[in-house]
C-alpha cells in the first residue's frame, strides 16, 4: 500500500499546530485502489504533508496542460495578454481542426478565460510561439520551476519530448504563487486565481488545473493540481495518474480529488 509509509512519516510534521482536517491511510488506499497515483498533499496553516505513493513524488513527467498555469503567468507578466478576455486568433493553417478536438477547441478564435478552462492547446501554442521559449524558460528560472533543456522555437515542451516535472515541483510552486514570492503585479496574480475557480461553495473555494498527455514511452498521464481555500484550513495539492488509455484518467481525475476534499469533511 504506498500510502501506508507516507502518512507515518509526514502527517505529525507539526505536533503543536492547531488540529486540521486531514486524510487518514485507509481513505488514500480506498481512494486510489485500480489507479497508479501519486499525491502531494500540504496544508498551510498547520505546515503538514500528506503523500501517496512515496517513491513517485519527486519523480518528473511532462506537465501536460498545468504547465497552462506558468504559461498563463508568463503571458500576463510579459504583456502578451491583458487580462482574462484578451482574445488569440487561431491560425487554421498551423493549427487545422483535428479529429480528436473537443467542440470548445473548434473555435476560430478565443478569449483567455474560456481557453484556460477548455484547456485550448492551440490558444497556449500561439501564445508561447509569441512570447518564445527563451523568455519562458528565463521565467522558470527565476520562479524556481523546472526549466527545459530544449528551447527550440516551435517545441511545446510541456506536452512532447523528455520535460519532467514532478508532483513536488508542482505544490512548490503553487505555494510560491498563492503566497505572492513570484514577483508578479497585483492583476497578474488576481486574474490566475480567477480563471483557476473550479467550484465555490459555503465557507470554500476550490481551484485547479487539469493535465492529459502521452509520455515517450506510451504512457498517458493526467494531472489535477491547485488548491482549496477553506475556513478551516488551505490546502495545496498535486495528483497524477498514469494509465494506459486516456479514458480512466479523464474520467476519474476530479471526482477523485473531490472525494478526497469529502472525506476530509471540506466538501459537502
Amino acid at each position: 500500500m504506498p500510502g501506508l509509509l507516507s502518512l507515518l512519516v509526514f502527517a505529525f510534521a507539526a505536533p503543536l499546530a492547531p488540529a486540521v482536517p486531514a486524510p487518514t491511510m485507509a481513505e488514500l488506499d480506498h481512494l486510489f485502489d485500480g489507479f497508479d497515483a501519486t499525491l502531494v498533499l500540504y496544508e498551510q496553516t498547520s505546515d503538514q504533508t500528506w503523500v501517496y505513493n512515496p517513491d513517485k513524488i519527486q519523480i518528473g513527467t511532462l506537465p501536460c496542460s498545468t504547465f497552462k498555469i506558468p504559461n498563463t503567468l508568463i503571458g500576463l507578466e510579459s504583456g502578451m495578454l491583458k487580462n482574462a478576455t484578451t482574445v488569440l486568433k487561431r491560425n487554421a493553417a498551423k493549427y487545422p481542426e483535428q479529429d480528436w478536438w473537443p467542440k470548445s477547441w473548434r473555435v476560430d478564435q478565443a478569449n483567455l478565460k474560456d481557453a484556460f478552462r477548455a484547456s485550448m492547446v492551440w490558444y497556449y501554442c500561439t501564445l508561447a510561439d509569441r512570447v518564445s521559449n527563451v523568455v519562458i524558460a528565463d521565467h522558470l528560472k527565476r520562479w524556481k520551476y523546472p526549466v527545459p533543456k530544449d528551447l527550440t522555437p516551435g517545441h511545446y515542451f510541456w506536452i512532447e519530448g523528455n520535460y519532467s516535472v514532478s508532483p513536488v515541483d508542482q505544490v512548490a510552486f503553487l505555494r510560491r504563487f498563492y503566497n505572492d514570492e513570484l514577483g508578479l503585479k497585483p492583476e497578474t496574480t488576481a486574474t490566475m486565481k480567477d480563471i483557476m475557480v473550479l467550484e465555490e461553495g459555503e465557507g470554500y473555494r476550490f481551484s485547479g488545473k487539469t493535465g492529459l498527455c502521452r509520455l515517450p514511452d506510451n504512457t498517458k498521464v493526467g494531472w489535477l493540481i491547485g488548491f482549496v481555500e477553506h475556513d478551516k484550513g488551505l490546502y495545496f495539492y498535486a495528483m497524477r495518474l498514469e494509465a494506459d488509455a486516456y479514458d480512466k484518467i479523464m474520467q476519474h481525475r476530479v471526482p477523485l480529488i473531490r472525494r478526497l476534499f469529502k472525506n476530509m469533511n471540506l466538501f459537502s
